[in-house]
C-alpha cells in the first residue's frame, strides 16, 4: 500500500535550495557592486519564492526598516542596457512607481504597494510588500483542475473590485489582472499586485514580447497594437479572473489557439461560464464583464454594484479567506500534489 511521505522528507530540501539560491544571488550582487565601486542595494535576499521568464522573486530584509519585503529581479540583457533606444525605460518605470506611491498615499485599499525600483547591474529590482498567504493562483492548487468554492469566490471578487476602483480613481490602468496577481494575507486580506510596471520592463527588454498583459486575460482591443485603450481592458481582465477562479483556468486556455487565433476568436466570441455547477449570478458576472465592445463594458463601480458581490461583506467577510490560506498550508504540509496523488493510490 502506498504511504504518504511525511513533510520532513521533502519540504526541507526545497526550502534549503530556496535559501541557497538567495545566498548565491546575494553574493553575486555584492561582488558585482564591489567591482563597480558601488554600494549593494539595501536589501538582504533571504529566500527564492518564485521564478519565471522575467527573472526571480525573493523575500528580503529591508536593511533600513528591518521589514520583510519581496524583491522581483527582472533580468535584462547587457546589450539592451547599452541600447540608446531604451534609455527612457527606467524613467518610464519610475513614473509608474511614483503613480503607485500616490495611490498608496491616497488611502487606497487592497493594494500591494510597490516600495521602490532600482537598476542593479544588468537587472531591474522591484521592491514590494511581502504577502505571506500566497496568490489566489497558488491557493487554487488543492482544487485543481477545478476552481474555488463560491464562498471564497465572492469575497475575493468583492475585494479585488475595491482595489481596481482605487486604481482607476487614480487614473491608472493595471493591465494584468489575474489570479496570480491577487494575494491573500494570512488574516484574509486581499491585495492586488504586479501592476503594469513589470509589463513595461518586460515588453521593452524581452524581444519575444509585444504585449503588456497575459494573453488569456487580455481584452480584444489589446491584440490590435495600434489601437488605444483605457480602463475597459481591466474590466475584461477582471471578467477573465472571475472565469479563472470559478473554473480553474482562464478563458480559451484549452482551445490551443496561437496569439493571432486567440485575438481573432475573442473579437466575436466573448467567453461565457457554462454549467449548472456555477450559480446564475456568477455566470452573469462573467457575461457582464466580458463584452467584445469596450464601450459596452461596465465601469468598476457598476461591477461593484453587481448583485453577486454587492452587500456581501456580512455573509462572506474577507476575514473568512484566512481559512482558505490555512487549508492550503495544511494541504501543502501533507505533501501537496504528491500527497494528493498518494492518497488517491491508497483509495
Amino acid at each position: 500500500m502506498a504511504t504518504l511521505q511525511p513533510r520532513g522528507s521533502w519540504l526541507p530540501d526545497i526550502k534549503r535550495k530556496a535559501f541557497e539560491d538567495a545566498k548565491k544571488m546575494q553574493a553575486t550582487v555584492d561582488k558585482q557592486s564591489a567591482e563597480n565601486g558601488k554600494d549593494p542595494p539595501p536589501y538582504l535576499l533571504k529566500e527564492l519564492i518564485g521564478k519565471g521568464s522575467f527573472g526571480r522573486v525573493y523575500t528580503a530584509t529591508d536593511l533600513t526598516t528591518k521589514m520583510l519585503v519581496a524583491v522581483k529581479i527582472i533580468d535584462i540583457e547587457e546589450s539592451d542596457t547599452q541600447n540608446p533606444k531604451l534609455a527612457d525605460t527606467f524613467r518610464e518605470v519610475m513614473a509608474e512607481i511614483n503613480a503607485l506611491k500616490l495611490l498608496s498615499d491616497s488611502g487606497a485599499k487592497n493594494i500591494n504597494v510597490v516600495i521602490d525600483a532600482l537598476a542593479v547591474g544588468q537587472s531591474m529590482w522591484m521592491i514590494t510588500e511581502y504577502c505571506a498567504g500566497g496568490s489566489v493562483a497558488t491557493l487554487m492548487r488543492p482544487t485543481a483542475p477545478g476552481g474555488l468554492q463560491e464562498k471564497w469566490i465572492i469575497p475575493i471578487l468583492r475585494e479585488v473590485s475595491e482595489a481596481v476602483f482605487w486604481v482607476h480613481r487614480q487614473g491608472i490602468i493595471h493591465r494584468d489582472i489575474k489570479c496570480a496577481n491577487v494575494l491573500i494575507t494570512e488574516t484574509g486580506g486581499v491585495q492586488l499586485c504586479d501592476f503594469g510596471v513589470a509589463g513595461i520592463i518586460e515588453t521593452k527588454f524581452d524581444k519575444r514580447s509585444t504585449f503588456i498583459g497575459t494573453p488569456h486575460w487580455m481584452a480584444p482591443e489589446l491584440f490590435d497594437q495600434n489601437t488605444s485603450y483605457g480602463t475597459e481592458v481591466d474590466i475584461w481582465a477582471f471578467g477573465s479572473l472571475v472565469y479563472e477562479v470559478a473554473s480553474g483556468l482562464p478563458p480559451n486556455v484549452m482551445a490551443g489557439f496561437d496569439m493571432y487565433q486567440l485575438g481573432n476568436h475573442i473579437k466575436s466570441h466573448a467567453p461565457r461560464l457554462q454549467g449548472d455547477q456555477y450559480s446564475s449570478q456568477l455566470r452573469d458576472m462573467v457575461a457582464f464583464c466580458l463584452q467584445e465592445d469596450p464601450k459596452k463594458r461596465p465601469t468598476i463601480e457598476q461591477v461593484q454594484d453587481h448583485p453577486y458581490i454587492r452587500n456581501s461583506a456580512q455573509q462572506y467577510p474577507g476575514s473568512s479567506l484566512a481559512m482558505l490560506v490555512k487549508g492550503y498550508k495544511l494541504w501543502e504540509s501533507q505533501g501537496g500534489i504528491l500527497g494528493t496523488q498518494a492518497h488517491r493510490r491508497e483509495r
